[in-house]
């Protein structure tokens, strides 16, 4: 799952849109994983 956002939107708000569609999308999933990637 990709999901864009603009820089406004914080690490943790985009997250939980993330995890939101998760949910929706495959309500068994009882784990997940997430690394941040950080490009300067």
């Amino acid at each position: 799952m990709v999901h864009l956002t603009s820089a406004d939107i914080s690490d943790n708000a985009g997250a939980q849109i993330i995890l939101d569609g998760v949910r929706k999308r495959w309500p068994w999933v009882k784990h997940l994983f997430a690394d941040a990637l950080r490009t300067v």
